[in-house]
């Protein structure tokens, strides 16, 4: 039974600030805006607010996983799956360091976080835009490049093993899907089955997602949205269920989604389709205990919640 997720990575640059293996990162506040319309919006505490270091998404002066964007498609809730204490930065440096160097992937593999005081956090990098998941300026940008989905075969074994014991909850293993793209961490994929169809992989402007790893075979266009704390051992505070709520409209507004509805998601990495619903939980995606006992009933409540948010 797999018991977690998936993974991750990414980068993107913009002209004066920071430099990181050889690739500039814009100097974003701390407070940065994901935002629907002039009534929904989301206050989003960068990368850099919650000391993200950026080196890591870099091996040998190269960026690990640059961006890719792909319509978004469908909102998956998580839970990080361990007791991780009462530190949320501190539990967000952990799982990026654990994601991004000690597996190697080069970024944290959910899009947000929240924590139980409802705040919100970045987690993939999308650029230097300073505008967390979306990069709606770059959107169309995956017509010359081979897509990723890193999707992962997760170690069931490995699964309930806190980031100290130098593994996330539910850590990957290393077992590979074969629609990775070429050319990552060293790896050679048939230049015919890693590139995207130009046609598919562009987005409208403003509906592209930064492509991420959080389900299994299942990531391209499906944005993660991950609670700290285990959720099956205690029940998640209001504020973040509040906070879920109002993210998860903020990001079917931005998609064109009925939180409500179902929808045919397409993988354009892989072409795997399914139907599932709009916001889901994890293991409606695979067998996974994930987003929790206590989180996963509560689910249907948030999809009402979006939905009136959106009105």
């Amino acid at each position: 039974m797999i018991t977690r997720r998936t993974l991750l990575v990414g980068t993107a640059a913009v002209a004066g600030t920071v430099a990181f293996g050889g690739t500039a990162q814009a100097a974003c506040g701390p407070d940065l805006e994901l935002r629907a319309n002039a009534k929904l919006a989301v206050t989003v505490r960068s990368r850099s607010a919650w000391g993200a270091d950026e080196s890591y998404r870099f091996k040998n002066g190269a960026e690990v996983w640059r961006p890719e964007f792909f319509k978004l498609q469908a909102v998956t809730v998580h839970h990080v799956g361990y007791d991780d204490g009462n530190d949320p930065l501190a539990t967000l440096r952990s799982v990026y360091k654990d994601q991004a160097v000690t597996q190697g992937f080069g970024d944290i593999g959910y899009h947000l976080l929240i924590d139980w005081t409802g705040a919100v956090y970045e987690g993939r990098y999308s650029g230097g835009d300073c505008v967390p998941v979306l990069n709606p300026g770059k959107a169309a940008a995956n017509s010359g490049n081979a897509a990723v989905d890193w999707g992962r075969a997760v170690n069931p074994g490995m699964a309930g093993v806190s980031p100290g014991a130098g593994r996330a909850a539910g850590n990957l293993g290393k077992t590979v899907d074969p629609d990775m793209a070429a050319g990552n961490l060293g790896k050679t994929v048939d230049p015919g089955k890693a590139a995207v169809d130009p046609g598919r992989a562009a987005v409208d402007p403003g509906k592209g997602a930064v492509n991420a790893g959080h389900v299994n075979q299942w990531n391209a266009g499906n944005v993660g949205v991950c609670l700290l704390h285990n959720l099956s051992h205690v029940k998640p505070t209001q504020a973040a269920l509040d906070s879920l709520a109002r993210t998860v409209a903020t990001l079917c507004a931005v998609g064109g989604l009925d939180p409500v509805g179902m929808v045919d998601y397409v993988n354009p990495v892989n072409k795997k389709t399914r139907t599932v619903p709009a916001v889901s939980g994890h293991r409606d995606w695979a067998e996974t205990e994930c987003p929790g006992n206590l989180m996963y009933p509560l689910v249907p409540d948030v999809r009402q919640k979006a939905k009136a948010l959106i009105g």
